[in-house]
């Protein structure tokens, strides 16, 4: 026969706060992964057609480095100057 003690209830209670812990950090993490993710163009340039972000404004086109050293995003015709981030367009998934 088992005699339950006192120190029962803080292993119980210490296992509690820490599936507690995991507990937010699955969901938390589950969050982050369905959120989409802007790259700064400090850390790498796109290769290809993204959607850029600079100065509060954003626009779907082809970001460089221009001849002065600042990041452009250009796209028929349009500028977007001083880009900071970017990131890749998601796609529709096309119905069958």
């Amino acid at each position: 026969m088992y005699v339950y003690t006192e120190d029962d209830d803080k292993i119980f209670a210490a296992q509690m706060a820490a599936k507690d812990e995991y507990d937010k950090g699955y969901a938390q993490g589950k969050k982050d992964a369905q959120q989409p993710k802007w790259i700064s163009v400090k850390e790498r340039l796109p290769d290809g057609e993204c959607i850029a972000f600079g100065h509060g404004e954003m626009l779907v086109g082809y970001v460089y480095e221009d001849e002065g050293g600042h990041i452009t995003c250009e796209s028929e015709g349009v500028l977007l100057l001083n880009v900071t981030h970017w990131m890749q367009p998601e796609l529709p998934e096309e119905d069958s």
